[in-house]
């Protein structure tokens, strides 16, 4: 396919619009609260307790944001409804910088939880249907760069700004999504907002949400248990638990573009049954190798694959439906995504208290995250169903 030359500065102001709404809404809102927990009970602001309230609401209010926008955007354009989003994202920050106690950290969370929806329904499919389809991949890989980016600078910049006081934390998470605003302001002029109706679930999507939800439950492990069994369960201390969970970062912020690259040579369902694969070795290998070395290919390709994820996810949709109704088929499959997470998260927790088996949960990620693979190639197969239902066009 030929590309236009002047369809490239339309296709890079549109990435980097979305990249700069994942990177407030994902990137500083979710991921960026992590390194914040310790400061905040530290200095006072919160109690231990309802530090996990916190980020429970936040995974709430992305839930509720995810449901609403198909909704809010048959009446709002989408390039509006993305800006105001980040804007939120940013007085949220602002708004949290003051210390007027649980509720209204509360409120705010949830606030910035449903911008964070808002902004992954609504800023991948803008993307893609700015972008020609040749180049979907890498662009796609590169706008999810933005949440292994929150997590590395997330807990670089975290802990000596916050030792002055953890509100100057806040404020300097208000100021760079203040520039995060003026980058989706601008280049989301170009970033034509997708307009379909609701596509049919078709069995080979079904599959693929299958596929992706079990990507959910193999993701638990390394981003709730991962920190802690290296530091007391395989007692390496906290200093190198630590250094695992930035290579995972840094991991986060390179796989997303480079598998969008390979989903562009192989198609977005091959690229995206590979990362299942690769992402379900690792995942299992803490089980039963605890080798430094091991630990660090689980980092990268266990936890980090996870990142990668939600693209090459978002492409293997567009490529069954078509980007005119990817945007609600997205929708959906982030919705179903955060459940099974959260749902995960809670039943791998209560797993660990009555075994107190690091072992079990990883296996447990592992085993789910097989089968949704299996599961999805197998259906495939048996089907009969080609890579692409309709035109990605």
């Amino acid at each position: 396919m030929t590309i236009h030359s002047d369809a490239l500065p339309g296709t890079a102001r549109a990435a980097l619009a979305g990249f700069a709404a994942l990177l407030a809404g994902i990137g500083l809102s979710r991921f960026g609260f992590t390194p914040l927990i310790t400061p905040l009970v530290q200095q006072g602001w919160v109690a231990p307790t309802e530090a996990g309230f916190l980020g429970a609401t936040n995974l709430a209010g992305y839930l509720a944001g995810a449901a609403l926008l198909p909704l809010v955007a048959r009446k709002v354009p989408l390039a509006w409804l993305i800006r105001g989003a980040v804007s939120l994202v940013c007085l949220s920050f602002l708004a949290e910088s003051a210390d007027l106690g649980l509720v209204w950290h509360l409120v705010w969370r949830f606030l910035a939880g449903a911008a964070g929806g808002f902004a992954m329904v609504g800023a991948v499919p803008a993307v893609m249907a700015a972008v020609p389809p040749a180049r979907r991949g890498r662009v796609g890989g590169a706008v999810m760069t933005a949440m292994g980016v929150g997590m590395v600078g997330s807990g670089l910049l975290v802990p000596p700004v916050a030792a002055e006081g953890v509100a100057w934390a806040w404020l300097l998470y208000a100021a760079i999504t203040a520039i995060l605003v003026a980058l989706c302001w601008s280049g989301l002029k170009q970033a034509p907002a997708p307009v379909g109706a609701a596509p049919p679930i078709s069995r080979a999507s079904v599959l693929t949400i299958i596929a992706y939800c079990a990507s959910a439950a193999g993701f638990v492990p390394h981003t709730v248990f991962w920190v802690d069994y290296i530091a007391r369960g395989l007692d390496f201390g906290l200093a190198a638990a630590g250094l695992y969970w930035v290579a995972l970062g840094c991991a986060a912020c390179v796989l997303p573009l480079l598998t969008g690259l390979l989903a562009e040579r192989i198609g977005f369902a091959g690229a995206f049954r590979t990362a299942l694969l690769i992402m379900t070795v690792f995942v299992l290998l803490p089980v039963f190798v605890h080798s430094p070395a091991a630990l660090l290919a689980s980092s990268l390709l266990g936890g980090g694959m996870g990142i990668a994820m939600p693209g090459l996810a978002s492409g293997r949709a567009a490529e069954l439906v078509g980007v005119a109704r990817h945007r609600s088929l997205w929708a959906r499959m982030t919705i179903l995504f955060a459940v099974v997470y959260a749902g995960t998260a809670y039943a791998l927790s209560y797993v660990f208290a009555r075994t107190l088996s690091y072992e079990a949960v990883f296996l447990i990620g592992a085993v789910v995250m097989l089968a949704g693979t299996l599961i999805e190639w197998g259906g495939m197969r048996l089907a009969g169903i080609s890579s692409r239902e309709e035109p990605a066009a």
